[in-house]
């Protein structure tokens, strides 16, 4: 869908691709006796990633929507994968609730405004 274009163009610049329908979403049919949360579908993610002997190999990951949100879960649960690049495009549910704070860092990392 709004992937696809992205996708060819990184697949033209010699990238390997990886889309997937998260379970019960997009094409995938709802599964029985599957958990339907950010643990379930990071652990789909594992076991794709593990299926396909990826999951210990330099990526740099694009996700977008909610997948956003299960790369940065996936991440945040397995750390000894780090990507050598992390985009994210529109994520889902990365914000908590309340007035969101913008913030400029320097080069060290201080805060600039």
């Amino acid at each position: 869908a709004c992937f696809d274009k992205l996708a060819a163009a990184l697949v033209n610049e010699g990238y390997r691709v990886l889309q997937y329908d998260v379970m019960g979403r997009g094409w995938s049919d709802p599964a029985n006796n599957y958990q339907y949360d950010g643990a379930g579908h990071v652990n789909q993610l594992h076991q794709l990633l593990k299926e396909l002997q990826l999951h210990d190999q330099p990526k740099d990951i694009i996700a977008h929507s909610m997948g956003g949100a299960l790369a940065a879960l996936y991440l945040d649960e397995h750390p000894p994968v780090q990507p050598s690049k992390l985009v994210l495009l529109s994520p889902a549910g990365l914000m908590k609730p309340g007035p969101v704070v913008h913030a400029r860092l320097d080069q060290e990392g201080a805060q600039v405004w």
